[in-house]
């Protein structure tokens, strides 16, 4: 049977005794029916799990005593960094769910051209968290321990002049460059553009910042499809696929 798995939001560290949060604690005990003796595991996105029990449930608060941690090794040892065109609705929870399981280190919503989602103020902040703990449940169905940073979003010509990357790739439809041969490469950033594409100014701001621009294969694929794709190409020919 396997057992049920949770991130905890502050460092544990050698802790022994935890108290969960009450929004955890609620899922824990009334959607999961967790109840006392149970095995659990936590991981605070240090890198490690926390194997343990729950020691008290009731009402108002959840116990977990800790019996020992494992350090995981399951982190790609490519690091990629995913900017990705702002989409609408669920599909941007769908892209950021899959490139956590599939292994991606960094996720940056970004504002493009012929993008038609606008956010700003208190919904902005909103979305932001929410798209952090999208990419922290997607941790623990996977079993990633580090939880990869959603980081704020930012326009387009701010992400390719700051992001840092050995390689630098854009996704852009109609490109004869197939994925180009790599080796010894530690990190990528990756570009995919919203619903409408990149416009020819953001190519050319693009390629001025070192990004080569590839196609994957003759289709035109989805904004939510792209990432997907691309990062299971990159993890298997430089990943750990």
């Amino acid at each position: 049977m396997r057992v049920s798995r949770f991130y905890f939001p502050t460092p544990i560290g050698q802790l022994k005794e935890l108290v969960m949060p009450d929004k955890l604690a609620h899922y824990m005990r009334t959607v999961l029916r967790l109840k006392a003796n149970d095995d659990v595991i936590l991981f605070d996105g240090s890198g490690c799990d926390f194997h343990g029990a729950i020691t008290a449930c009731s009402r108002k608060t959840v116990e977990v005593t800790l019996h020992n941690q494992t350090t995981i090794h399951n982190e790609s040892p490519l690091s990629i960094h995913l900017g990705q065109g702002l989409c609408r609705g669920e599909k941007m929870d769908w892209v950021i769910q899959k490139s956590v399981e599939l292994g991606v280190a960094a996720i940056t919503p970004i504002l493009c051209e012929f993008g038609n989602v606008k956010l700003s103020g208190d919904r902005l902040t909103q979305k932001q968290h929410h798209w952090q703990q999208v990419a922290i449940s997607a941790c623990e169905q996977s079993e990633r321990s580090i939880v990869p940073t959603v980081h704020p979003m930012m326009s387009f010509a701010q992400w390719t002049e700051q992001v840092d990357a050995e390689q630098k790739l854009l996704l852009h439809p109609g490109e004869n460059n197939a994925l180009p041969t790599l080796s010894a490469v530690n990190g990528i950033a990756c570009a995919v553009g919203p619903e409408g594409g990149f416009s020819e100014g953001e190519v050319t701001q693009a390629q001025a910042q070192g990004f080569q621009t590839i196609a994957l294969g003759p289709r035109i694929l989805r904004t939510e499809t792209a990432p997907i794709a691309m990062l299971s190409v990159l993890q298997a020919q430089f990943g750990d696929f």
